[in-house]
């Protein structure tokens, strides 16, 4: 016979993290990444590492939502590349405060934590680790204003860990776009049955416009003409005018009454304005 028994104490996992000492004063302010990796971690390949506002590109927010932070760090052109996820348990906004059992955050089941740091080609497959919330405060839009943690990476399963720390402090957004769009209420229409309509575009700051619409038109009192159009105007604020022509798909446009619908979008970014008009016109014969 075979007797015997097993016996395992792991030491709960506890909250906290104490960056090791390094050689790299870690900043207090600005936005940056510093990452201290010991010997045997993948991610980090041992080395110490610190990445500021002052040679890099350091971008973070809560654009997938209030519960996951996404961060990048570029420095020049793709000489050293970071990826730093953040994110508490799945549907509670992230707070300040210390975050235990974190596995790979994209796939983290519901009510455990998630971090991922990768970068420079390398990542992880799966991921434990554990991180703090330091500092996390947002502008009045609801945009964030600074983001800090602090993290413990361990990458499939290994001892050596990844220390590091990220501090993202954006901007204040610009305020929503004021944009609309009116019609002119007359057009011309020239010999060979192009119709030209316009209008004016306004917006509280410069912004490229892109306009699409239709122009219907009751020919004897039962045919319907139809025709679309588009155009694009950058938009200098406070306004500027914009014009379109439209031939008729199935049919001949005439001098008389018309109905145009015009639609208008501006971008910026991620975010998008949009403004809609529909207007009886007339179409005068061009001289």
């Amino acid at each position: 016979a075979l007797f015997g028994r097993l016996r395992i104490e792991n030491a709960p996992p506890t909250p906290g993290v104490t960056l090791p000492a390094g050689s790299i004063p870690v900043p207090t302010t600005g936005s940056f990444l510093y990452m201290n990796s010991q010997s045997g971690d993948y991610i980090g390949g041992g080395q110490e590492q610190l990445y500021t506002a002052a040679d890099s590109a350091v971008n973070g927010s809560l654009q997938q939502g209030p519960d996951y932070f996404s961060a990048n760090v570029i420095q020049g052109s793709y000489v050293h590349w970071w990826y730093v996820d953040i994110a508490a348990p799945r549907g509670v906004p992230l707070a300040v405060g210390s975050y235990i059992r974190a596995t790979r955050a994209a796939f983290r089941s519901a009510g455990s934590p998630g971090i991922d740091v990768s970068g420079d080609g390398r990542g992880c497959n799966t991921i434990t680790g554990k991180f703090d919330v330091n500092e996390l405060t947002l502008w009045p839009s609801g945009d964030l204003r600074v983001f800090q943690a602090t993290f413990e990476q361990h990458c499939e399963g290994f001892t050596p860990a990844l220390f590091g720390r990220i501090r993202v402090e954006a901007a204040q957004p610009a305020p929503p776009l004021q944009f609309g769009m009116t019609l002119r209420g007359d057009g011309t229409i020239t010999k060979t049955s192009v119709a030209t309509v316009s209008g004016t575009v306004s917006c509280s700051r410069s912004v490229p416009v892109d306009l699409d619409g239709t122009l219907s038109q009751v020919v004897a009192n039962r045919a319907t003409i139809s025709g679309n159009f588009s155009a694009h105007v950058d938009c200098i604020a406070p306004s500027t005018k914009w014009s379109a022509t439209a031939t008729g798909s199935n049919g001949r446009f005439n001098s008389g009454s018309a109905i145009v619908s015009v639609n208008a979008g501006a971008c910026e970014g991620s975010k998008c304005y949009f403004a809609t008009a529909t207007a009886n016109i007339k179409l005068n014969s061009s001289k």
